[in-house]
């Protein structure tokens, strides 16, 4: 038995465009599996096309159309000016001698195996992809002044500067060589990975 499934990505990571379409193998342990990756159609990228499988548009209840890549404020080199923010991709289980693909094991994996991958990326491109600690680049303008006159309704920053993040996007050729590196268990120099 296979199991398909969407993944939506914790933070979504800026790739070429040139990697979309692909079918990648990868995995995590003893859990190997393809990365579908989305079509390049439409302005928030389009489903993956996975052979005898229905992938659904929307969002289940919400009505929502699903968005599988999207690109958003960002200054990119002129290289690489054509890359996109991914957000969701299929995974694919593919059939192992001795280990059960059921739902189970593929979601025991998936969080870990995106731990590996967003280290890897960060490693290379620099990237700020932890879900759980983002480094936003606001600073807040005048928090400690308090205004006596005139009277302003709130008691927070009077403004603030935000600033439009400079991202490399991860290539074509490095996006397979990270996806086969995960799989292979293998981590980046530890001198390339942040603390």
């Amino acid at each position: 038995m296979r199991v398909v499934a969407i993944y939506e990505l914790p933070v979504p990571i800026w790739i070429s465009t040139e990697v979309l379409g692909e079918h990648i193998t990868s995995g995590f342990g003893s859990v190997m599996f393809d990365v579908v990756m989305p079509s390049p159609d439409g302005p928030v990228g389009a489903a993956p096309v996975v052979e005898g499988v229905e992938i659904p548009t929307h969002q289940a209840g919400s009505g929502e159309l699903l968005v599988w890549t999207q690109r958003f404020a960002a200054f990119t080199p002129d290289a690489d000016a054509e890359s996109t923010a991914l957000c969701r991709i299929i995974v694919q289980t593919r059939r192992q001698g001795g280990i059960s693909n059921e739902p189970y094991h593929l979601a025991r994996v998936i969080d870990p195996w995106f731990n590996a991958v967003r280290t890897w990326v960060e490693a290379i491109t620099g990237q700020d992809l932890d879900p759980n600690h983002r480094i936003y680049d606001a600073t807040a303008l005048g928090a400690n002044l308090t205004v006596l006159e005139p009277v302003l309704d709130n008691d927070g920053p009077i403004a603030f500067t935000l600033t439009t993040p400079r991202i490399i996007p991860v290539s074509a050729a490095r996006w397979r060589h990270i996806m086969a590196q995960v799989a292979a268990g293998e981590e980046p120099p530890l001198g390339r990975v942040s603390q």
